[in-house]
């Protein structure tokens, strides 16, 4: 039929063509026969063309139906397809395509693609430099491209098509419109902005995790709380922020979570912890959220640090412990940016101490300067402490600052007493009890400050060191109380021979520290020669025995360039160490020369030993048991340690413990102290009852500690709450914040922490009702008198009652006999120590003790 078809159009062409020819010529018959002569054997020649094109070159009936069938189904497309020959003639086109551009089919086929490509003005286009090049590609022209004809956004796909022999012979053209998709993704980009807006906006952590845990989406707001940046959370597991000690209950809740999701909390009203990137753990409360898409399921969860909020808690119900008759008066004050302070409330036991209170208002003593305070504590929003001293009454403040109403709470206690106390334990704490020189830790204080001195100002001063030469000898002849008189009777001798700008300090033992303060090196070892040949000349007499003791002294020179008080202090001991040496009964001066022979001949030797002892593990652990003065079935253990020397003989821990924590080896003890105790409770050489474990200010200091015992719980199977931790009042003081930190963690696990040697330092009441320990130690020095000096004993009540005030239990070390047993219990102190009830054993000799007292049971 095609054939036909265009033979007839070829002749009908024709006879139109000769026609013509006629009309136009209006002659010449016989050229017109001519002219329909040609065209007939045109005609002809095109009948045969195309029986040979259609007729014997022609596909099979079944592929000619199939492409037949393909391109009635390109017609049905409502996107533009046209198909363009070599010569960028459109050899055919869709519907659609036409419909588009506004025409038909007879205006275009066979017509120049370029037509329909661009606008007229525009010469050319990537259109048609793509179709001329016969590749395949794909390009993008935006609405308000000058080359697009459509007016709106359009993807136009090009493939060449081929012939058998893969020669181009043009090219499919594909045009598709982009303003539903663009419109699509923008629907997609605003929806994804208001999800991300919401995310970040939520107040409080939001994690976006899969079915297994696995954390696939943040918010910044975890940074905030909990330290970790976006880019380290994607990707982890949330068990990253379970600490080590709860992982195990939380994996059972998530498991709970995915057998029956819904939205609820987490932990069903359990206390829940979280640990941030800087490994601090703090409180929070999780609510989970169910999320499934595509059949899968996804958890998200809300975590809100609620560490404030336990904290707010806890201050409610403290001050709700105080009752309206409470013998602790208590006052409010009103306040505001731009209103007058002013008493808003005055409890009874307020109104009758200051009477004259509410005439006053603020403008009492009591209330002196408080403006000031409640700015701190409004600003910090911490409680501000101050002592206000009325006459003789000494009182404490705290200052707490409530937000929500714009009133301050002022608490105060009086501490009259505990003032008086803590002046006299001031004094005892830079004291030596004995002869009522100024102790080695004061003495050390000084020391320090004239160092200082001399490196600021460039002022000279001379350190003395002072060892008795034959002090044993009394002792081993007439006894301790001998010695502790020939000490009080020499420190009188050599306290006449210095000046009143001198500190004359009692060192320990036989020896003494003097600081000449302004002194050249002349002046000072006149001085000193003075003293040693009193000390020489000096007879003691006890029962009817005469003893010359002697001194040796090491003199060094304080300047600014004499390094620290260690160098200071190692100097001056090297001094005297050769004038003993020498025979004693001499002053040396320290030479720099010196220094190799005090490294070698002592604290060097101790420091060796030590680490031989670390590598070589001739440590032992001790015990000495702590028993209570109430149930004597309940008993504790005190660890302690000892150096098994090369012979075999045990060194008691005051002979390396000086030197370890000289030359910074005190920290690897603490450390064996600590694995070594861990694996003797899971071995159960320790059984029953709370072990108490020393640990130094230095190993408190050390920032890597905290891993360490950490670590230690994780590798050997110990209970945290059968560890009590004990760090002595100056180590605590010296590093409040590490030692804060260390003690929140650890107390989180369920430890315990005694403050050891109380009353041995400088304590405050409000500085101890901010520490937060479980177990107050009274010092053996308070103690070990407490049954025959009536000051003793009111120190040691008082320090009782204010540990049993902060709900702390007491232990009283050096119980040495009944009679301070028996004080002890009717003071009701909880638990005693000391060689009254058992001294330190060996771990294994206590073990075997216990087994035969259990076994007798």
């Amino acid at each position: 039929m095609r054939a036909i078809t265009v033979i007839a159009c070829v002749y009908h062409a024709s006879l139109n063509a000769a026609d013509t020819t006629h009309n136009l010529s209006g002659a010449r018959t016989g050229d017109s026969l001519w002219l329909l002569l040609l065209a007939t054997l045109v005609l002809a020649g095109v009948i045969l063309g195309v029986w040979r094109r259609w007729i014997i070159r022609s596909p099979n009936t079944q592929t000619n139906h199939l492409e037949t069938q393909w391109l009635n189904a390109i017609e049905f497309l409502d996107e533009p397809i046209v198909l363009v020959d070599k010569q960028d003639r459109i050899v055919r086109a869709n519907r659609a395509y036409y419909r588009i551009n506004g025409i038909s089919s007879d205006d275009v086929n066979g017509q120049k693609a370029t037509a329909y490509c661009h606008p007229p003005e525009v010469a050319s286009c990537p259109v048609c430099e793509i179709r001329d090049s016969g590749k395949d590609a794909t390009i993008t022209l935006e609405a308000n491209d000058p080359c697009n004809v459509y007016g709106y956004p359009t993807e136009i796909r090009f493939r060449a098509v081929r012939d058998r022999d893969g020669n181009p012979i043009g090219t499919l053209q594909h045009n598709r419109n982009l303003s539903q998709t663009r419109e699509a993704e923008k629907l997609i980009r605003k929806s994804e902005t208001q999800f991300r807006a919401l995310l970040e906006t939520a107040p409080d952590p939001l994690i976006i995790s899969d079915a297994n845990g696995n954390i696939i989406l943040v918010n910044k707001r975890c940074e905030n709380v909990l330290g970790y940046t976006q880019n380290e959370l994607i990707g982890q597991s949330v068990e990253i922020l379970v600490p080590h000690s709860v992982r195990h209950r939380h994996e059972t809740l998530r498991n709970t979570f995915k057998q029956s999701p819904s939205a609820r909390p987490l932990g069903n009203g359990q206390q829940l912890i979280a640990q941030c990137k800087n490994g601090d753990i703090i409180p929070v409360d999780i609510s989970l959220s169910p999320l499934e898409i595509d059949d899968e399921l996804f958890i998200s969860a809300i975590v809100r640090d609620v560490s404030e909020q336990k904290r707010y808690e806890r201050e409610l119900k403290r001050l709700a412990s105080f009752p309206h008759l409470s013998p602790m008066p208590i006052i409010e004050v009103k306040t505001g940016e731009h209103c007058p302070l002013e008493i808003s409330y005055l409890n009874p036991q307020a109104e009758f101490l200051f009477p004259d209170l509410l005439l006053k208002n603020t403008d009492h003593e009591i209330l002196n300067n408080l403006e000031h305070y409640i700015k701190t504590a409004r600003q910090t929003g911490k409680p501000q402490t101050r002592v206000i001293e009325i006459g003789e009454q000494v009182f404490e403040q705290q200052i707490s600052y409530v937000a929500d109403v714009e009133v301050a709470h002022i608490n105060l206690w009086d501490v009259t007493t505990m003032h008086q106390l803590t002046n006299e334990m001031t004094y005892q704490a830079s004291h030596d009890s004995l002869t009522g020189l100024v102790n080695r830790a004061e003495f050390e204080r000084r020391i320090r400050a004239a160092l200082q001195q001399a490196e600021a100002e460039d002022i000279l001063h001379v350190f003395c060191f002072i060892d008795l030469d034959r002090f044993k000898i009394v002792n081993d002849q007439c006894g301790h109380s001998a010695g502790d008189a020939l000490l009080k009777q020499l420190a009188k001798i050599i306290k006449s021979k210095t000046r009143s700008s001198d500190t004359l300090a009692r060192l320990g033992g036989d020896e003494f520290g003097l600081l000449l303060e302004g002194c050249e090196m002349e002046r000072g070892l006149k001085i000193l020669q003075t003293i040693v040949e009193n000390i020489t000349a000096y007879r003691f007499i006890f029962d009817d025995k005469s003893f010359s003791v002697g001194a040796s002294a090491g003199l060094v020179t304080l300047s600014k360039h004499s390094g620290n008080i260690s160098h200071v202090m190692q100097a001056a001991d090297s001094a005297c160490y050769v004038a003993k040496n020498d025979g004693g009964g001499r002053v040396h001066v320290y030479q720099p020369d010196d220094q190799v022979l005090a490294q070698h001949t002592q604290n060097i030797q101790w420091a060796h030993k030590i680490q031989t002892a670390l590598e070589k593990n001739q440590f032992r652990l001790y015990a000495q048991s702590i028993h209570s003065l109430t149930d004597p079935q309940e008993i504790l253990h005190e660890i302690l340690i000892r150096m098994i020397d090369e012979d075999g003989s045990v060194i008691p821990p005051g002979a390396f413990i000086p030197a370890a924590e000289r030359y910074h080896l005190i920290q690897s003890i603490d450390r064996w102290v600590v694995e070594h105790t861990f694996q003797s409770i899971e071995s159960g050489l320790l059984q029953g009852g709370l072990c108490t474990i020393n640990l130094s200010g230095d190993s408190i200091g050390d920032p890597g500690m905290l891993g360490f015992v950490m670590d230690m719980f994780n590798r050997y199977q110990v209970t945290p709450s059968g560890i009590c931790f004990e760090i002595t009042e100056t180590a605590m003081v010296t590093n409040l914040v590490q030692t804060t930190r260390f003690i929140a963690r650890l107390r989180a696990l369920g430890c315990k922490f005694a403050l050891d040697d109380f009353g041995s330092g400088v304590s405050s009441f409000a500085y101890l009702q901010n520490l937060e320990v479980d177990i107050l130690k009274i010092d053996g020095a308070l103690v070990r008198a407490v049954a025959y000096n009536k000051v003793n004993e009111v120190m040691v009540s008082s320090i009782n009652t204010i540990g049993h005030t902060m709900h702390m239990k007491t232990v009283a070390e050096f119980v040495e006999n009944e009679d301070i047993m028996n004080k002890l219990t009717t003071m009701g102190i909880d638990y005693g120590q000391g060689y009254y009830f058992s001294r330190p054993q060996s771990v294994e000799e206590q073990f075997l003790v216990l087994s035969q007292r259990n076994q007798v049971r």
